[in-house]
């Protein structure tokens, strides 16, 4: 197959696909607003606009590419930037990817967004979400379709437990450092936590950059906590599974509607039990009080109470981190998920494999 992929080229999870897709022989190309060494065909827009506003101006530059490659199919990532920009190609057969804040955050805040996210929809031939959770959210947008449930998948043989700092007690988390994502949250648990276990060596990691990088800086030393808090910035996924190996327990304490939690998955994966937010689509991922705990959003003291719980009983923390990477193996394991996309796409071009 000759597949065109719109979307984020930085992004891992598109970069995963791609490379899944090229391994099986498939004839594979990226275009995106994104320029860097996995863009395939750069769009371009005319005139030249910086910000969300470019993705509107570069239709020209998309029907060039298609003319260009000629694939077989294309697949959008994100509707309401490249599945919009898919859309209005009136190149078919055409599958969308809603990811989660297109749908949970943006559709609800603007409500022109909203009606072109519609159309898109209603333009494309096939239309996947990363979790039940999104599927259920899209619905509504698209009452007419199915919505099929395609998660992102992680390399398992890559992501794998490793011998542990035994000295030193690490709750740990990878998150933008934006709002929505909680951060704040874990630091007042970890607080808690420290204060609870005043003789125990221990420290919180967190891997991630962002514009409230400073605020939680400071969060941190107005709690007296900084001295054992680590704000490692961004860290390439190449170099995530030593991270989180550094960990005993992974947070995602997410405070928006979150539809996917790729991270925990990437932990889990690394033998690691779960804390996370009962919100969105979390809760597919992490079962409750078997690979790990689930607290209500923005309750730190529930939060800590499970890492105190957690740090206090080691058998159950290898129990759940043995049951976690189970469970994503079994079903988040990229050459599963990959499999999925391609029985989808051939799907779509009216093949089989």
């Amino acid at each position: 197959m000759r597949i065109l992929i719109l979307g984020y080229a930085q992004s891992i999870h598109i970069k995963r696909l791609v490379d899944f897709l090229k391994r099986k022989g498939h004839q594979v190309a990226v275009a995106s607003l994104q320029r860097t060494p996995k863009t395939d065909f750069p769009l371009s827009a005319r005139p030249p606009i910086p910000g969300k506003l470019a993705y509107f101006f570069t239709l020209s530059s998309l029907r060039y590419i298609i003319k260009e490659f000629k694939p077989d199919l294309i697949h959008a990532h994100n509707v309401t930037s490249y599945g919009i920009l898919g859309a209005r190609s009136d190149f078919h057969p055409l599958m969308i990817s809603v990811w989660g804040l297109d749908i949970t955050d943006v559709c609800k805040r603007n409500p022109i967004v909203r009606e072109m996210v519609r159309w898109a929809l209603h333009k494309a031939d096939l239309i996947a979400a990363t979790s039940l959770f999104l599927q259920e959210a899209t619905h509504p947008l698209c009452p007419s379709k199915e919505i099929f449930v395609t998660p992102f998948g992680i390399e398992t043989d890559r992501f794998i437990p490793q011998p542990k700092n035994k000295s030193l007690f690490t709750v740990g988390t990878v998150r933008h450092l934006l709002p929505g994502y909680g951060i704040d949250i874990l630091i007042r648990a970890y607080s808690c936590l420290r204060s609870s276990l005043p003789e125990t060596p221990m420290r919180l990691i967190v891997v991630g950059d962002g514009f409230l990088r400073n605020k939680f800086i400071n969060l941190a030393q107005k709690l007296q906590v900084s001295d054992s808090v680590e704000f490692m910035g961004y860290i390439p996924n190449e170099v995530l599974p030593r991270v989180y190996n550094e960990m005993d327990i992974f947070v995602l304490p997410s405070m928006h509607q979150e539809a996917y939690g790729v991270a925990a998955l990437e932990a889990a994966s690394c033998g690691l039990p779960i804390v996370a937010s009962k919100i969105g689509g979390i809760p597919e991922i992490v079962t409750e009080e078997k690979t790990g705990f689930l607290f209500p959003p923005g309750d730190y003291f529930a939060l800590a109470k499970y890492l105190r719980l957690l740090y206090l009983d080691k058998d159950l923390r290898q129990k759940m981190g043995a049951a976690g990477r189970e469970v994503v193996v079994k079903k988040y394991d990229l050459m599963k998920t990959g499999h999925y996309f391609e029985e989808l796409y051939l799907k779509l071009i009216g093949r089989s494999l």
